[in-house]
């Protein structure tokens, strides 16, 4: 396979010795152009970004609106946003305009920003859940007060209700004693429930990882320590994902008060509980485990049911991908590098089958062709 990228409006040459997945970069100095000064005293260009490549499943020359700024600017030629209608700026520096919150789509199916509201925590982690007639978004990572912690308060937040925090948003209190800050979660397809992974230590220091599984009952909205037990290994920062099977596959997270992560995945069995796999012992982290390769690994299963693993931190100029079976006790193989840097926080999202959209340090788009795990 090969990877492509442009930057900066120069093409770059393709590197057929990439492998394992496919990267392209996008480029956001292509389209229409238009100055904001509406907000911040001092000028400041926006650029809106086009598809250079058709091998990203979009026509050549396409924009892209989801890049576009909403605040200010548009795209031209067919982008995704029309700028909502100004208001007067009352004291603005520069004399002009302040555009409304909330933009216009010119697509109806794709929605639009509503009104701000407040809620009960600090969303560090949210999902919707079973729930009513709209679902119910399950939200914790702080307490009531917004300090950084998850051992007692969780938020369910009815959709049936609105937005108004009296009447929509429920704060809750589990008993479990586990701090679930930086934990991972997945709705249980073979329960209706929601499992929970790993967390923080809290006490009697923070920042270690536990073995602890809880599960969320939707029906109830209780958090209570899962039924099936505790995993094999502590983990803090970990991803986990579901299976085509409905087993759950967990990799990743910090270990111990030596920053070391957890090398060995598992996975999780509604029926069974949690199981090691050995076979898969990610060697990066391993054997460089000091370095936060363990912090929430970009983890997605393809179109062919291979779950592949894209390391979130570069050494010594190397960024590995992997391919991993969760079979029996479980396999790796090294399929090739990320062609970029980017930090262990920046985030990842599969925003259709075998694409998945990836930010890096220099503030470029990349989209990972993963559909051919076995290259």
């Amino acid at each position: 396979t090969q990877a492509s990228s442009i930057r900066g409006r120069r093409r770059q040459q393709d590197c057929a010795d990439w492998t394992g997945a496919i990267f392209f970069q996008t480029d956001w100095g292509t389209s229409t152009r238009t100055k904001c000064s509406t907000i911040n005293p001092r000028n400041r260009e926006w650029k809106c970004g086009r598809v250079l490549s058709a091998n990203m499943g979009a026509p050549l020359g396409a924009t892209i609106g989801a890049v576009c700024p909403v605040v200010c600017g548009e795209c031209g030629n067919g982008g995704g946003f029309i700028p909502p209608a100004p208001t007067p700026s009352g004291g603005n520096n520069n004399g002009g305009t302040i555009p409304s919150p909330t933009p216009v789509w010119n697509n109806p199916g794709r929605g639009r920003w509503g009104p701000l509201f407040k809620t009960n925590v600090l969303t560090i982690h949210s999902m919707l859940v079973p729930g009513g007639e709209s679902g119910v978004i399950l939200s914790y990572g702080t307490n009531n007060r917004g300090a950084q912690r998850a051992d007692l308060y969780y938020e369910a937040w009815n959709l049936d209700n609105g937005v108004v925090q009296s009447q929509a948003h429920v704060l809750l209190k589990h008993y479990t004693q586990v701090d679930l800050f930086c934990s991972s979660l997945n709705i249980d397809p073979k329960r209706g429930s929601v499992l929970i992974v790993g967390g923080d230590t809290r006490n009697p220091v923070n920042g270690l990882g536990v073995d602890s599984a809880q599960e969320y009952l939707p029906d109830s909205q209780r958090i209570i320590s899962h039924p099936k037990g505790k995993m094999h290994y502590p983990r803090w920062y970990p991803t986990s994902i579901i299976l085509p099977s409905g087993e759950i596959f967990i990799i990743g997270g910090r270990s111990d008060k030596f920053k070391k992560g957890s090398a060995v995945p598992e996975v999780y069995n509604a029926n069974t509980g949690f199981r090691q796999l050995i076979g898969a012992t990610v060697p990066i982290i391993a054997q460089d485990g000091t370095r936060n390769h363990w912090w929430y690994p970009h983890t997605f299963v393809n179109s062919k049911g291979q779950i592949v693993v894209i390391m979130p931190r570069t050494t010594k100029g190397k960024c590995y991908t992997y391919v991993i079976s969760e079979k029996g006790n479980g396999s790796i193989r090294a399929t090739g590098q990320k062609p970029f840097v980017a930090h262990v926080r920046t985030p990842s999202i599969m925003f259709q089958v075998d694409k998945v959209l990836m930010l890096d340090d220099g503030g470029g788009l990349w989209i990972v062709d993963i559909s051919d795990g076995n290259n």
